[in-house]
């Protein structure tokens, strides 16, 4: 399977989203049979991440690696397949040839998204460069994530009420049940090279796990 998270506008948590995912798989399925790709030509924030964690030696290490430019990028990604049955591909903002190439190919897009103005002026393109990408590759699911909402109870309902309805147009993508919201937790599991599920003691937030784990399992569902 080949799921890729990604989008034009930045700062919608897309690289945390999808390193959390790849870790949490990976303690599903064991070590060896996950493999990330950083195709984020700009930041390559994944793979600072993951540089963080080879530090760490009492966690488990993911399989990460970069990969960028539309050339080869396709048959690359389907050879690396052949050995590890789930990728997780990360594309920055900007990248739109990877972008395009990983969804010619992948099982399940994400494409996390912030309920702001800013971030709905670009939902219109994503929409279509999916419903391009399904003409060819008809399997593609694909998901607009509530993402970086606040946890102000009192705030919660506007941010999401804002986000149903710049995205009530959609075609070609759903909207998640899921959502992720802001919370300090996912800034010290970076810090430590690590995900919310691994953090101990006053870090432990158990109230991200469960919008993660939510997340988690409606994009996999029935594909597990």
């Amino acid at each position: 399977m080949i799921i890729t998270c990604g989008g034009p506008k930045g700062g919608s948590a897309k690289t945390t989203t999808i390193f959390t995912l790849t870790q949490k798989r990976q303690s599903d399925k064991g070590l060896g049979k996950v493999l990330l790709i950083d195709a984020d030509t700009r930041t390559h924030s994944s793979t600072k991440w993951a540089a963080i964690r080879s530090l760490k030696e009492h966690l488990p290490q993911l399989d990460v690696i970069q990969k960028s430019g539309s050339k080869d990028f396709i048959q690359v990604i389907k050879s690396l397949n052949e050995k590890y049955p789930d990728i997780f591909i990360d594309v920055g903002g900007g990248n739109e040839a990877e972008l395009k190439a990983a969804l010619a190919i992948s099982d399940i897009f994400i494409n996390p998204l912030q309920p702001s103005q800013m971030d709905a002026f670009t939902i219109g393109a994503v929409d279509a460069l999916v419903g391009d990408a399904k003409i060819f590759n008809p399997r593609l699911r694909a998901y607009m994530v509530p993402s970086i909402v606040s946890p102000n109870a009192l705030m919660v309902a506007d941010d999401l009420a804002e986000f149903i309805e710049l995205t009530d147009g959609l075609e070609n993508m759903q909207r998640t049940e899921s959502i992720i919201k802001s919370r300090k937790a996912y800034k010290k599991a970076v810090k430590q090279g690590k995900t919310i599920f691994e953090l101990e003691g006053k870090d432990l937030d158990l109230k991200a796990i469960d919008e993660m784990t939510n997340l988690y399992n409606e994009v996999f569902n029935d594909q597990r």
